[in-house]
């Protein structure tokens, strides 16, 4: 963590999907103000920008807005500048701010763009403003005239698809500079992750045809490829970062369609664990990796008895089908590995166990992943390894992996690891 970060910023981790949408969420939000509500905001900045505590960026702080140009929102009109002789508390965030307000008492929407491009270099700059005037409408003026080179510092902490857009947002003249109708088109926005994001604000006002397909196609597409969510969030702060982003899909679309939180998207259908292809439908193995990502990324939301008579069988049912396709392998045994403690001994000794034995232990990913559920259910009595157990069925298949050629060093001391906690 840089020790230039403010303050009101240590507590925030975000993942680069979440500042992708979190930067196209304000950026409609301002072409919305500018076209559909005929208003400059005037005070774009950090502290203008609330996050809900489902991870939706919002545009708050409009005690400084001018209205539009009648004739042509990009026109000036005019406004008031930064002034020493009112306190700061009633004017807009200078640091943030227009050279045009500031030099030339005029602002138009395009302002408000070159003020959401100082936000973007403040995002990938610990949060720092590329101007630290302190106040003061001089060093303002002075910074502004060293505002290319300090961009070109920071630049390389922008990401690529996104750095020529800053550079356009934050041009002294208002006509080179891009509007927000313009900004949410170029590449950095067209993230298939992200429009499916958008399609999920909204899907409430979608027709049922338009939800199915959703479900169907769209989101499985994309589903392995949205990662969880791990931004710290400070306790006791009204601002929330995103917990996770499969928070708000389970909440407000899995939830809804059955009482025991999934069901099978087609109504005509028997409830089953959601995209899931039913056990005698042809496998569809994006479709079914796709669904084992998303019961490991809402597993904290899912009761006991949703993975055991959800989960499970059809977990068991994937394996069953796939046993030769290493990537679905991959994601079988990470689902096995995260609901492992919502399992009672039973189950895993007469399911959990078979299943373990009868994975194919050619590929070093996979054997690793084996090994280091072994070693969670050596670490506690409750799953029911035993030392007998482990002696005549687990060692069996693992001894062999020991002189297996293609471990890596790594790999083959976890392996000893488990040996180890067996012989303990």
């Amino acid at each position: 963590m840089s020790a230039n970060r403010p303050a009101h910023a240590k507590e925030y981790t975000f993942l680069d999907i979440e500042l992708k949408y979190g930067i196209l969420q304000i950026t409609e939000a301002l072409s919305f103000l500018h076209y559909s509500g005929q208003v400059i905001h005037k005070n774009v900045c950090p502290s203008s920008i609330l996050i809900t505590k489902k991870g939706t960026w919002k545009l708050a702080g409009f005690e400084f807005t001018e209205r539009t140009n009648e004739t042509d929102a990009t026109d000036p009109v005019p406004c008031q500048p930064w002034s020493t002789r009112a306190s700061k508390l009633v004017q807009p965030n200078l640091d943030y701010m227009a050279p045009e307000i500031q030099i030339n008492s005029s602002c138009s929407i395009l302002s408000d763009m070159f003020s959401l491009g100082m936000v973007v270099c403040s995002i990938f700059n610990h949060g720092r403003s590329l101007i630290q005037s302190g106040n003061s409408p001089s060093a303002y003026v002075k910074q502004m005239e060293l505002l290319d080179e300090a961009l070109h510092n920071i630049l390389p902490r922008i990401p690529i698809p996104l750095q020529e857009a800053t550079t356009r947002l934050l041009k002294k003249s208002p006509g080179a500079r891009p509007t927000a109708q313009l900004l949410t088109l170029i590449k950095y926005f067209s993230d298939p992750a992200v429009q499916a994001l958008q399609f999920l604000d909204v899907i409430n006002m979608k027709d049922p045809t338009q939800k199915t397909h959703y479900y169907r196609s769209t989101l499985r597409e994309v589903l392995p490829f949205i990662p969880r969510g791990h931004a710290a969030v400070g306790k006791g702060s009204p601002r929330y970062a995103y917990r996770a982003i499969f928070n708000r899909f389970y909440q407000t679309n899995l939830r809804p369609f059955d009482s025991s939180h999934f069901a099978n998207l087609n109504p005509s259908a028997e409830t089953s664990f959601t995209s899931m292809p039913r056990s005698n439908s042809r496998s569809i193995p994006p479709l079914e990796a796709a669904a084992l990502v998303a019961v490991t990324n809402v597993y904290d939301y899912l009761d006991d008895i949703t993975i055991k008579k959800l989960v499970l069988p059809k977990l068991k049912s994937v394996f069953e089908k796939n046993q030769s396709d290493l990537k679905i392998m991959g994601n079988v045994l990470q689902c096995v590995e995260r609901t492992l403690d919502k399992l009672d001994k039973s189950q895993i000794i007469d399911e959990v166990l078979p299943l373990l034995l009868e994975v194919r232990l050619t590929d070093p990913d996979i054997v690793v992943r084996v090994v280091n559920i072994y070693r969670i259910m050596l670490c506690d009595k409750k799953y029911g390894l035993t030392v007998n157990i482990m002696a005549t069925k687990v060692m069996p298949t693992l001894l062999p992996q020991t002189v297996n050629p293609s471990l890596n060093l790594e790999q083959f001391m976890i392996l000893l690891e488990v040996r180890r906690r067996k012989e303990q």
